[in-house]
């Protein structure tokens, strides 16, 4: 077979394809491109020949976590230096266009004596179905946000109770001294500052994951979080008993905001799982079958 007809079948069965798919050269050279790789980068196929990667990059932002790649950190680089990539999740975002989210797949491209000729790199389009992770994600959060709203405005209704009974104490007993009066001065303190504290808790929760990660101790984190819900175990579940086990489970890298809201979701579908009553088993503790890990168990 001559070369014009391998480079006819080669074309016909790149456009066959639904996925975007490159083929470079080892000099980061794009060599060829089907119909699908428009949709990301904004470019005919017969446009994208010829260019190399740094070209590309200036075409479009390619991002992860909603930071931009320099062309050294690009797929195909990486594949051109002998590195397979698997699905990894990146943004493609156009000034002209909705950003694309896709899963890259690299693999380098071998001559028979093992030399990196070149790197073929596959794009597949999961736009939807992410932004349907998201609606999805968002949901579950807005019901955890409901139940345990619900518990905090109990629990507040409770710190404001305490607060109008120790100013009335205050008002019957303006005739006595202040060393008489300071107890329920106190009270009324205390309360406002566990006021402040259901309202700091909540900020928290709700504070969206900006991504940084932070150093988190694992046994303070679940502690965190069943004060979150332990205004609904005074309230609309007052009849589940709470086992806590809380060990020295060490430290992870995580994102703080991320790490509550999916304990706090846990907590809360425990919770519901056992509306006639129950025991609630948490438990932190390290793995020491696993190395350094962490391990958290939820058990309704």
């Amino acid at each position: 077979m001559d070369r014009e007809a391998t480079q006819i079948e080669l074309c016909t069965l790149l456009e066959s394809l639904p996925e975007a798919v490159f083929i470079v050269e080892s000099n980061g050279r794009i060599v060829e491109a089907n119909c699908p790789t428009e949709r990301f980068v904004g470019l005919k196929p017969e446009q994208l020949r010829g260019m190399n990667l740094a070209e590309l990059a200036k075409v479009v932002s390619i991002k992860e976590q909603g930071r931009a790649l320099d062309a050294a950190h690009l797929a195909i680089a990486r594949a051109l230096r002998g590195e397979t990539v698997r699905n990894e999740h990146r943004a493609f975002e156009r000034s002209d266009e909705e950003r694309q989210e896709a899963l890259i797949s690299a693999n380098p491209m071998r001559a028979a004596d093992g030399r990196i000729i070149g790197a073929l790199v596959v794009i597949r389009d999961v736009t939807e179905v992410t932004q349907l992770q998201r609606r999805l994600a968002d949901t579950e959060r807005h019901k955890a946000i409901g139940h345990m709203a619900a518990g905090l405005i109990h629990d507040f209704n409770n710190v404001l109770d305490t607060v109008e009974k120790a100013v009335t104490l205050l008002q019957l007993k303006e005739q006595t001294t202040p060393e008489q009066r300071r107890p329920y001065i106190d009270i009324a303190h205390k309360a406002v500052r566990r006021g402040a504290e259901i309202v700091a808790r909540l900020r928290q929760y709700l504070k969206n994951g900006s991504g940084e990660v932070t150093i988190i101790d694992v046994r303070q984190m679940m502690e965190e979080s069943l004060e979150l819900v332990q205004p609904m175990l005074q309230s609309a579940h007052q009849n589940v008993k709470v086992k806590r086990e809380l060990g020295e489970a060490g430290i992870v890298r995580a994102n703080a905001a991320d790490l509550r809201r999916v304990l706090v979701n846990l907590l809360i579908n425990a919770l519901q799982a056992m509306p006639q009553g129950g025991d609630l088993t948490v438990r932190t503790e390290r793995n020491s079958g696993e190395g350094s890990r962490a391990r958290v168990i939820i058990a309704d």
